[in-house]
């Protein structure tokens, strides 16, 4: 009897043990679903207050364009209730990319109409521009001249890269991103013997590997006379009809041949950094984590 008693005992504890258990587990998944929710609804509330970092006063050059989107964008929200005269007069908007035109529409079949839309709006359409000597490049020397700037230094309040890539399609890890630091210092480099004192320079980047190993902070103190000032997190909801294209082109990552959908390669996450000139009586950089 004294045997059963003990059994009947062990087995009531090891029940009592298994209930607490999964009581402990249970909660532990119910503060984790609380906690992600109020996370979610945080980024949710921080997205929805973001505002676009351009005014319809900024001058404007947009380097590495892909598909011609986010210029395409900025003409129908910052530049919307700029008068044509006042866009074609100042040089407002300039938009560039490597390519030539006819890579364009091949690669990127939405090029076209985003090109058109921008041109129609007063913007100007670069191809063919290399961003690591643009400071040198007539091209953009004579579409400045335009809007009545005969200098390249100060000619624009914005200097905007979004998601640089070269699209070599290294395999090596170390070497791809050996590349993509040195793509970041000449374009820096270059871009920095354009601004004054109150220009920036806007770069985005994804959030992650192999973003991250690119050291973009980094890249910005190894040219010496800049500074990061600040960083946000980049929403493309702000800028309607903008698609995140690869380097590669959108005809080779379609939804239809297989490829992501629509800013889907930029869902976890992406950020713009700002740089200008350093003042050299400032104490420290900017902490951006």
């Amino acid at each position: 009897m004294g045997k059963r008693k003990k059994q009947q005992s062990l087995i009531k504890r090891q029940k009592e043990l298994r209930r607490n258990s999964l009581q402990k587990a249970a909660m532990k998944k119910r503060n984790k679903a609380k906690q992600q929710a109020l996370k979610l609804k945080k980024e949710k509330d921080k997205a929805m207050k973001a505002r676009i970092p351009y005014a319809p006063t900024d001058r404007v050059l947009l380097i590495g364009e892909g598909d011609f989107s986010f210029a395409a964008a900025l003409v129908k929200t910052a530049y919307s209730t700029v008068p044509l005269k006042d866009m074609r007069m100042t040089s407002r908007l300039v938009a560039t990319c490597l390519d030539n035109e006819e890579q364009l529409t091949t690669k990127y079949p939405g090029a076209a109409a985003n090109i058109e839309c921008v041109r129609k709006a007063g913007g100007i359409i670069l191809t063919e521009f290399d961003a690591t000597s643009m400071h040198e490049s007539k091209d953009l020397k004579d579409a400045v001249a335009q809007g009545g700037h005969f200098s390249l230094k100060g000619a624009f309040d914005k200097i905007v890269f979004n998601f640089p890539h070269t699209g070599c399609g290294i395999k090596d890890t170390l070497k791809n991103n050996e590349v993509h630091r040195e793509l970041l210092c000449s374009f820096l480099d270059s871009a920095s013997k354009m601004l004054k004192k109150a220009s920036e320079i806007h770069v985005t980047l994804k959030k992650g590997e192999p973003y991250d190993s690119w050291e973009f902070p980094n890249r910005v103190r190894d040219i010496g006379i800049l500074s990061l000032i600040r960083a946000w997190d980049f929403y493309p909801h702000l800028y309607p009809g903008y698609q995140h294209r690869r380097t590669l082109g959108a005809a080779l990552h379609s939804t239809e041949a297989g490829g992501p959908e629509a800013n889907k390669d930029i869902a976890s996450g992406a950020r713009t950094y700002a740089v200008k000139l350093k003042q050299f009586d400032e104490s420290k950089e900017v902490n951006n984590n």
